[in-house]
């Protein structure tokens, strides 16, 4: 038979090991929202156009891209519906991720809402999973489309 303290002290040491203190790293609130949207828009593949894969081997992280997602125009995420300020050129970006939005034709300004950007990204997702894309959102714009590109910054800077 093992003696109590035998026992006592084993169990302080599994203990100690289970109470670790909690990593320091967190998810942003925009990455929840943007599960959210996700899981509330059903897939739309006509939302974009010209889908074009990129560098399928570019770690962009995944929480980080749904944050980039909705820092655009400013950020819209939270209460905002819409991109605001009406910009012809708009970049979102955090850590791994940086989207940048281009209104395709001349003089037209970005007015996209919440819902359409994510349907364009999660279709544009959905035929390049990973890596930098780029992609035309179809309407987003005053007039016509909203050209898209999803890519490391990191990545970039080496090109």
């Amino acid at each position: 038979m093992y003696p109590v303290s035998a026992i006592l002290k084993t169990f302080v040491v599994f203990a100690s090991l289970s109470a670790a203190r909690p990593s320091s790293w967190s998810v942003p609130p925009e990455h929840l929202e943007i599960l959210a949207l996700r899981r509330a828009t059903p897939l739309n593949p006509d939302s974009v156009s010209d889908v074009r894969c990129w560098n399928t081997e570019e770690k962009i992280i995944f929480h980080e891209e749904n944050a980039a997602q909705l820092a655009i125009c400013d950020g819209i995420s939270g209460a905002k519906s819409q991109c605001g300020g009406s910009p012809a050129v708009t970049v979102g970006r955090k850590g791994s991720a940086k989207f940048t939005l281009t209104a395709i034709e001349d003089g037209a300004k970005i007015n996209i809402s919440k819902v359409r950007w994510e349907e364009c990204v999660h279709a544009a997702r959905s035929v390049c999973p990973t890596g930098s894309l780029s992609a035309t959102c179809r309407g987003g714009a005053t007039v016509g489309d909203v050209a898209f590109v999803l890519e490391n910054p990191a990545v970039e800077a080496k090109r």
